[in-house]
């Protein structure tokens, strides 16, 4: 995928049905140039990413909502604090539903399918970085090692990946796993989408990640 159309798209940008894929305009007024062509299959990664969505009623008309626009959207929420005082630092949803996980073998197969579950997303975006760092002393089995072939092959197979997880999880969970890590959602918006809230729900949210890293096959190996 071109970073170029992704910029665009981040900048204020649309993207539309055209030309059997899908146009991408610098601005929102598609009586201007198309500037290139993105796949449906691109399209699709960026809709599950949450990094694109409909633009008020016009169905067919995709924007940026991705992590630039959040923080755009949040930022005049931050109140200033007394001087003198600072905000104590928030633990990301994920942590928190890592946090449940007792077993330090279970959770490191849930960091590493995390890893793994952002790494086919970059792969499957072929440019767009989403990846997390977790600890690199970590070794999983599976997990690691050089990537080979062209960037169009490694889009295939992350795609291909992608679809196997699906399959062994089902769609539903799969998206709820997007939400908890890639659009990075509260867990109180997990929860109203649940009907659930506090432990159960953490507890809930930590056997996905461990299905997760199920359906990749990872084992714990030796560092």
């Amino acid at each position: 995928m071109s970073e170029r159309l992704l910029q665009a798209l981040r900048r204020g940008g649309c993207a539309a049905p055209y030309q059997g894929a899908w146009g991408v305009w610098r601005g929102r007024d598609r009586r201007g140039s198309c500037i290139g062509q993105l796949s449906d299959m691109a399209i699709e990664t960026l809709q599950l990413a949450g990094d694109v969505g409909r633009l008020g009623e016009e169905g067919e008309v995709l924007v940026w909502t991705g992590q630039m626009a959040r923080c755009e959207e949040t930022r005049n929420l931050k109140t200033p604090l007394p001087a003198g005082q600072s905000r104590a630092p928030r633990r990301s949803p994920l942590l928190i539903v890592l946090s449940v996980i007792e077993a330090p073998e279970d959770k490191a197969l849930a960091k590493a399918a995390v890893s793994r579950l952002l790494g086919d997303l970059e792969q499957a975006l072929s440019g767009q970085k989403v990846t997390q760092n977790w600890d690199p002393s970590l070794h999983v089995d599976g997990v690691g090692g050089s990537r080979t072939g062209g960037r169009m092959a490694g889009a295939v197979r992350a795609n291909r990946r992608l679809a196997q997880v699906e399959a062994c999880l089902g769609r539903a969970d799969l998206d709820l796993l997007y939400q908890l890590v890639v659009q990075e959602r509260s867990l109180a918006a997990l929860g109203a989408n649940l009907g659930q809230s506090g432990r159960k729900l953490q507890l809930g949210l930590a056997q996905r990640l461990m299905a997760l890293a199920r359906a990749y096959k990872l084992s714990v190996g030796t560092a």
